[in-house]
């Protein structure tokens, strides 16, 4: 059995866990300054609403980003399979008779830019497998070149309907 293993990209993990954290401990400390007794002017006010919105949006990416994106991947050539594990999602098996094609994709952020690739699967759902959240991809990639699976060019990732519509937008062939 041949088996490759890729564990998650640690920087990325652990600095969504420890913002997810500071962000909260910062929400706790505006809402002690917000519910407080001592009046504060209304632009102050504002601003901290403004602020705690801004922080809340940042925590719900955060969580959502390791709720949808991998934290490792077992590829299995004897067996033609990717065994993708989750943080919060159950772990997916993957069989190649279920993936229809695969797109090259990279992810933008203000750290930098992550390159991998977009799975289509024969469900319409796609997997973002990329060094965003995964310390390599290429052997991902290299598998699925290696297997024959159908490659459908460069795809851009966005971020919307990967992680509240998971819908492919690319079109399989029957």
């Amino acid at each position: 059995m041949m088996e490759t293993i890729i564990s998650y990209n640690k920087y990325q993990f652990w600095g969504k866990v420890v913002l997810s954290i500071l962000f909260g401990a910062i929400i706790l400390l505006i809402t002690r300054l917000l519910g407080g007794h001592v009046s504060q002017p209304k632009s102050s006010v504002i601003v901290l609403c403004i602020v705690l919105a801004v922080l809340l949006m940042g925590i719900f990416l955060f969580l959502t980003s390791l709720y949808k994106l991998p934290i490792g991947v077992i590829i299995d050539t004897s067996a033609n399979t990717l065994l993708v594990s989750f943080l919060f999602n159950r772990t997916k098996l993957i069989r190649f008779v279920d993936m229809g094609s695969y797109s090259s994709t990279y992810v933008n952020t203000k750290g930098g830019r992550y390159e991998g690739v977009l799975l289509h699967l024969l469900t319409g759902e796609e997997l973002l497998l990329s060094d965003f959240s995964l310390t390599d991809y290429k052997p991902i990639e290299a598998y699925l070149k290696k297997q024959g699976l159908s490659f459908s060019g460069q795809e851009k990732f966005r971020y919307i309907l990967y992680y509240f519509k998971n819908k492919s937008q690319h079109q399989l062939s029957a």
